[in-house]
C-alpha cells in the first residue's frame, strides 16, 4: 500500500525503526557538524552576521560556546528530532512540506553562478 503515491507501508516501518537508533545520535551529530563548520574561517564567518530571528550577541570569532552557535545547534537538534518523528502521522509530512517550501523560496531568491547552481 502506498502513502501519497510515494512511500509503501514497509518504508514507513523502516523509517520508524531506524529513527530509534538515529535519535540517540542527534546530540553527537549536532556537535560534530558545528565543530566542523567552525573549523574553517569561511564557514565560521557565516555566524558573525545576523541572518535569522536570532537577536542575541554575535561574537567576532564564534566558537562552540558562542550564543549564536548554541542557538543554531538548538534548531538543528529540533530539525533532526522532527525527522525522527512518526512518519505515519500527517504532522510529519506537513513539517517536511513546510521545510521544502522554505528551502525552495530561499533558493529562488539566491542567484548562484552556474558552477554552484
Amino acid at each position: 500500500m502506498l502513502i501519497g503515491d510515494v512511500l509503501a507501508v514497509d518504508d514507513v516501518q523502516a523509517l520508524t525503526i531506524g529513527s530509534k537508533y538515529i535519535k540517540s545520535l542527534i546530540p553527537a551529530v549536532v556537535n560534530i557538524v558545528y565543530k566542523k563548520l567552525l573549523q574553517y574561517d569561511i564557514t565560521a564567518r557565516a555566524f558573525t552576521t545576523r541572518s535569522t530571528s536570532y537577536e542575541g550577541p554575535v561574537d567576532e570569532i564564534p566558537d562552540e560556546n558562542s550564543p549564536i552557535i548554541k542557538y543554531r545547534k538548538m534548531f538543528l537538534r529540533g530539525y533532526l528530532q522532527k525527522l525522527c518523528s512518526d512518519p505515519s502521522k500527517m504532522e510529519f509530512w506537513e513539517y517536511l512540506d513546510k521545510v521544502g517550501m522554505m528551502v525552495n523560496a530561499f533558493s529562488s531568491l539566491v542567484s548562484l553562478p552556474p558552477a554552484y547552481g
